[in-house]
């Protein structure tokens, strides 16, 4: 088997580009290469959404791995490139831990608003796994457009000092490189899970979901192995949700 992770050396920066997903998807960026442009004109976002990155001060990045197919489920390395974000900002902002948290499978969010967002994609090439993990963070910015108030956010409130989106980035690739390393040891993953569920936006949240053709309502438990929701719901039955589906709400806490 042969492991491909990121390599901070194999970085690219560009001023403007359509998508950095699609732009590292080219066979001639090899895994462990990234991309990190300024502006980006088709940004996508999970469930063909459209991502729009804020502000003055923003990260637009993607970065190729590969792994055996049995190696790590695709629904964990989702979750956990969300954390290896959010441990990022932790380690440069540990005054904002009580702030930042990170709302299944991956989105990070400064309260209750939206700050950063990944796009994780995936084919099968030679019995490998190759796959782009992309993120937007919106970092500093003035002005947030009008319909998006009341949803999205910055990590900063003042203009960061020279270097931070760099140090994000590289921190970032560390920790993303730890956590596919130990996505390869059950007993590590679990302290991983254990880890992210202290720091979970959906923790003692109820959630209202789609199943199919049903609407289910109820609490969160946490996740599964494999990176699944575990969701308990009014008539007792334990679900385990792979994605948000078409539709997926808080609709209110249990206090504990």
């Amino acid at each position: 088997m042969s492991l491909r992770l990121i390599d901070p050396q194999k970085g690219t920066i560009l001023e403007e580009v359509d998508s950095t997903n699609d732009w590292i998807k080219d066979p001639s960026q090899v895994a462990g290469s990234w991309v990190r442009s300024r502006y980006q004109n088709k940004g996508r976002g999970r469930k063909g959404k459209v991502w729009y990155a804020l502000g003055d001060e923003n990260i637009i990045f993607s970065g190729k791995v590969k792994f055996g197919l049995t190696t790590i489920p695709l629904p964990l390395l989702s979750l956990m490139s969300g954390a290896s974000l959010l441990k990022a900002i932790y380690s440069l902002y540990p005054e904002k831990v009580s702030e930042i948290s990170l709302k299944w499978p991956n989105d990070i969010y400064r309260n209750h608003k939206k700050i950063a967002g990944f796009l994780i994609e995936g084919e099968v090439q030679d019995d490998q796994f190759e796959v782009i993990i992309g993120f937007g963070l919106n970092v500093y910015g003035q002005e947030i457009p009008q319909e998006l108030k009341q949803i999205a956010d910055f990590l900063l409130d003042e203009n960061p000092l020279e270097g931070v989106t760099e140090r994000i980035i590289l921190k970032f690739i560390e920790n993303l490189n730890d956590s596919i390393i130990q996505l390869m040891d059950p007993s590590k993953t679990l302290k991983e899970l254990q880890w992210l569920e202290k720091h979970s936006l959906l923790l003692h949240k109820i959630i209202e979901t789609k199943l199919e053709n049903d609407m289910v309502r109820g609490r969160v438990l946490g996740y599964d192995e494999y990176g699944f929701l575990l969701v308990l719901d009014q008539n007792g039955f334990k679900h385990s949700l792979m994605d948000t589906g078409s539709h997926f709400e808080i609709i209110g806490e249990i206090n504990e």
